[in-house]
């Protein structure tokens, strides 16, 4: 629920998020993977200097070895990352807005996705519900658990926000309708679209 405000109102847009009980990690062995996971809000396309990335699946806190069967696990934040058949179903709709990345796992290759527009100034930052860190990160956004948007800020149609380094990605109402409708009749429980309210 958004916070309690009562100019808060319901908007046309959403946070992408993935609802799998599995989830990709970076790898000890790959950290420089979290920096770039970092860059993604900066427009830029990654692909050039990707190269070949791992992750390890985690289900709750500890490691996952077994062979998963998941189109869209999550990561840290809650974003998802695509299975192959869900990058091909999808491709046509989402390669006009970013680039798909492969991460390498114990159980074959998925890919994240670099959405390459952000933007800044959307978020309402009094009237969402963030987290921000403490002593010598004090003043850094750490999450954004409960975002709202401002009225009248014009957007594409999927998009990061520029004031979370690792910003989830959001789309309108239309990127939502055409992501869904490129799935066709592969399973979507997975990935959930978060209303976003709108102060």
């Amino acid at each position: 629920m958004a916070p309690a405000n009562s100019n808060i109102q319901a908007s046309n847009f959403y946070r992408l998020r993935s609802a799998s009980d599995f989830g990709l990690a970076v790898s000890e062995s790959d950290a420089s993977l979290a920096n770039d996971i970092d860059r993604m809000t900066d427009g830029r396309s990654l692909a050039s200097a990707w190269g070949t990335r791992r992750m390890h699946w985690v289900k709750g806190t500890a490691e996952f070895v077994g062979l998963v069967e998941s189109d869209f696990p999550h990561q840290i934040n809650g974003e998802p990352i695509y299975s192959g058949r869900a990058k091909e179903k999808l491709s046509d709709t989402l390669l006009s807005h970013g680039e798909f990345l492969p991460v390498e796992t114990r159980s074959g290759m998925y890919y994240q996705f670099n959405a390459f527009k952000s933007i800044a100034g959307l978020l309402d930052v009094s009237a969402s519900k963030l987290r921000w860190g403490e002593g010598a990160a004090t003043g850094l956004l750490l999450r954004i658990v409960v975002p709202v948007f401002r009225k009248g800020r014009p957007t594409p149609p999927m998009f990061r926000l520029s004031e979370y380094p690792r910003g989830q990605i959001y789309v309108t109402e239309k990127m939502k309708a055409q992501i869904l409708g490129s799935m066709g009749p592969m399973p979507t429980k997975e990935l959930v679209f978060e209303p976003v309210a709108m102060s």
